[in-house]
């Protein structure tokens, strides 16, 4: 039978709220990694309790294995940690060594990129994964890392695309016949591959997810905020207001939500939260809240953590006045995000920037939903097959949406 806290995020969206329920197992893990020592155990068992095979786990937790590991084996002997794990999670006691192993090699090759990029006088900030290694923050080493997230300035894209070409890392680019067919509305990021193929190098105009327009307020104040790392002072990060707004920004993003990635971003802020002041985290509300209106989420999410780190129940349901309320899976994310684009679309088409291209991109992209698109579709419908998506039913408890609600300010 399951115990501990319910925990969940919402956020606003057209008509409604949506809410992420996180499941049981990533509870009991983010409880885990916050406790003390002597609590480990009860956690560790908490968190086994209802799995029979690891494989069961759902993505965010394999993610935070290695640092769950990390923390038990600090905690109690081999014997007893083992004990309450599965048979086939054996390969689980050497986990935190190859994480160790892994992030060393990150390391080592951002020093490589920062060297290269300051011996041109080029800015840059470290984020996300490699900006928590940087900062010491605890169990960092154990954080599972695919990339190296750095930040530069966008008048700096040119000489950067030179310096990470002759470091060896080739751009991914997706060809095009012609350049208006590509999509108007650039990422925040640009991804590098080398020939390991070990990791990848991502290279942010934004540090929050969106088009490089998004976020511009903040993130030329994240510039002007920016601290050395104690431990590498030619190295910069964001202060720990910025870090936690940064994070706690990914943990509400959509994307990450459909794709498992929450419970990451829900890890960095216990660690980055549980380091400030009071007045730190009051001076981060402020600063979310001006420049990103995500003030209100801030202290949501806080909330949260403080549930997680005190193993408290607690009932959002009950605060939150609603019509009715939909159990939804990962394809209303998709219709959401695919909504969201369209109205960036319009949004840059009637702004005069990039004009010619956005109205290419949008007939190419109307043409081909109407000639390709929705006569695949019809075919399907005669030939008596129907468009299912398998994830609705799999995720259907995990993300709900309430109609005609609004999230309550904390």
């Amino acid at each position: 039978m399951r115990t501990g806290p319910i925990l969940s995020l919402s956020q606003n969206i057209p008509f409604g709220v949506l809410e992420f329920t996180l499941t049981h197992e990533e509870v009991a893990i983010l409880q885990l990694i916050s406790a003390k020592n002597n609590n480990a155990i009860e956690y560790w068992e908490k968190l086994w309790q209802e799995t029979n095979d690891y494989e069961d786990f759902p993505f965010s937790c394999k993610e935070l294995m290695p640092s769950a590991v990390k923390k038990i084996q600090e905690s109690v002997d081999q014997k007893t940690w083992q004990s309450v794990t599965v048979g086939n999670a054996s390969f689980l006691a050497g986990l935190p060594r190859y994480t160790w192993t892994k992030n060393q090699y990150i390391i080592n090759q951002y020093k490589i990129i920062a060297a290269a990029l300051q011996l041109e006088n080029i800015e840059f900030i470290a984020i996300k994964g490699v900006c928590e290694i940087l900062a010491s923050s605890p169990l960092s080493m154990m954080r599972t890392s695919r990339d190296i997230d750095i930040l530069i300035r966008v008048e700096d894209w040119g000489k950067c695309k030179k310096i990470f070409a002759d470091l060896g890392w080739r751009l991914a680019i997706i060809p095009h016949r012609n350049d208006f067919l590509n999509n108007p509305l650039h990422s925040h990021a640009e991804t590098f591959y080398n020939k390991e193929g070990i990791i990848e190098l991502d290279v942010h105009f934004s540090p929050i997810a969106g088009t490089k327009s998004y976020a511009r307020k903040f993130t030329s104040k994240l510039w002007e905020r920016k601290v050395t790392a104690n431990d590498h002072p030619t190295l910069c990060i964001p202060s720990n207001e910025d870090r936690l707004i940064i994070s706690i920004a990914n943990a509400y993003n959509m994307n990450n939500w459909k794709n498992g990635h929450t419970c990451k971003y829900l890890y960095d802020s216990l660690f980055i939260s549980g380091n400030m002041s009071e007045v730190e985290i009051q001076h981060a509300y402020i600063e979310g809240e001006k420049y990103l209106k995500l003030g209100s989420s801030m202290k949501q999410l806080i909330k949260v953590l403080n549930n997680v780190r005190n193993d408290s129940a607690v009932n959002q349901e009950e605060k939150r006045k609603h019509l009715i309320r939909f159990s939804v899976g990962d394809s209303f994310l998709n219709w959401l995000l695919r909504i969201r684009h369209k109205i960036e679309l319009a949004e840059l088409l009637f702004s005069g920037v990039r004009t010619f291209q956005t109205i290419f991109f949008v007939s190419a992209w109307i043409a081909n939903l109407t000639f390709v698109k929705l006569p695949e579709r019809i075919l399907k419908l005669f030939k008596g097959s129907t468009i299912v998506s398998k994830n609705i039913v799999k995720q259907k408890n995990r993300f709900a949406y309430y109609l005609l609600a609004r999230c309550s300010r904390m």
